[in-house]
């Protein structure tokens, strides 16, 4: 699944939240979650790094730290959960970093 997520500049640390509400069942909560991050459109050797911290959930939605990155590069950022069930879901939302400041 596929969200839309809003660019960054360079200088900033943004929180992403990935929202997993319509995956989950009645009573299914989110057990664990990891952000990773690739490069979906531009270079960056390490797109990694953009990830800052860990994901903090907060019932179902789980909010991710962006940081850093190379200006003109899209990112595709995975948030990867698994839940009270046992299912492993995966919501990306593509973020593309710009020049200047905000």
């Amino acid at each position: 699944m596929r969200q839309v997520g809003s660019g960054k500049y360079i200088g900033e640390t943004k929180d992403y939240s990935f929202f997993f509400l319509a995956l989950l069942g009645p009573t299914e909560t989110i057990s664990t979650a990891v952000g990773s991050a690739t490069v979906f459109s531009g270079n960056d050797p390490s797109p990694g790094n953009i990830i800052s911290g860990g994901a903090t959930i907060s019932g179902p939605t789980v909010v991710q730290a962006i940081t850093g990155g190379v200006v003109g590069t899209i990112y595709d950022v995975a948030m990867t959960i698994v839940t009270s069930l046992g299912q492993t879901l995966q919501i990306n939302q593509m973020i593309p970093v710009f020049a200047g400041q905000p």
